[in-house]
Order: C-alpha cells, then structure tokens, then sequence
C-alpha cells in the first residue's frame, strides 16, 4: 500500500482554517460549554457515516452510550441563536465570493411526510410515492431553500452552501 502523500503542512492548515471557521460562530452561543457541543456535533457530521441525525452524529462521537440529554437540551432550549449563525454564515459566504463577480443563488423546495396534523405547516399534497397516472395526497410540510453557489472550481464544479431553509 503505498504511503500517504499529503504534506502535514497542508493537513494542518486545513484544520486550522476549519477550526477558525468555525471561532466566528462562537457569538451565537452564550456559554462555552454549549459551544464546544456544536463544534463537536460538526466534526461527527463531516466525519460521520450514514444519516445526519443527533443519534448517529453521537455514534461518530463515540458519545451514543452515555446521557444524550445534555446534547437534546442543546436544541430544545433555546441556547444557541440561530439568526447570528445564519448571519455569520451569510457574511463568511459572502467574503469567499469575488467581488467583481456575480452573486448566484438557487432556490429548491422540498417536502416531508408527516402523519399528524399538528406539525407547524403541515397540510394536504401531491405524494411524490404515487404513480403518476393515479395522484394520491398525503400529509407533508414543505421547506423553501436558498442556497449561495460558490466559485468554479479548476473543474469547473461549483458548491451551494445552504444559507436558509422556511418552512
């Protein structure tokens, strides 16, 4: 098997970059305990297999069998306040697109089923798991999303980074 070839240079500095990335967000949260979760939840999300929930990001943390309380109150309570996040996230966005370029975004809808008529948003659509010829209606909320596209890469591929999501 032939050696691994990246320099530890390289390495570092993309984690360097990643983790101060990361440092501007740590306004949005009012204690550091809460913040170091997140950071924690985000390291499982890049390096986690499999879906993106809280019980699987705490699998990839090695963190499933202990008390998830902790990490569900972290969503439940309020704690972290998700407009600065987003505005950080539209700032850091906005600083990696070239200023003399265009600005381009792309907006996609989504739905999800639901069973119960009590989920905020919720109501009667076209199920996409019918045939086409018979169209059947569920249950489902449906999520609006924009999303900034990046610059081209050497490819010529480019990222979207999700920016919002309404319900």
């Amino acid at each position: 098997m032939p050696a691994h070839d990246t320099p530890a240079d390289r390495a570092s500095s993309l984690s360097a970059t990643w983790f101060a990335l990361l440092a501007a967000y740590r306004p949005a949260v009012g204690q550091e305990r809460v913040f170091v979760r997140l950071v924690h939840l985000t390291v499982a999300g890049v390096l986690g297999l499999g879906r993106r929930t809280l019980s699987q990001l705490l699998v990839a943390l090695g963190a499933d069998d202990g008390d998830w309380t902790a990490w569900h109150r972290l969503f439940s309570r309020g704690r972290v306040d998700v407009d600065a996040l987003q505005a950080t996230l539209l700032a850091q966005v906005v600083d990696a697109l070239p200023s003399d370029g265009p600005v381009v975004a792309a907006v996609d809808a989504t739905q999800l089923p639901r069973s119960g008529r009590r989920f905020p948003g919720s109501g009667l659509a076209v199920s996409p798991r019918s045939p086409k010829w018979l169209r059947g209606l569920h249950r489902a909320q449906r999520y609006v999303g924009i999303s900034a596209l990046l610059p081209r890469s050497g490819a010529g591929d480019s990222r979207a980074v999700p920016l919002r999501w309404l319900l």
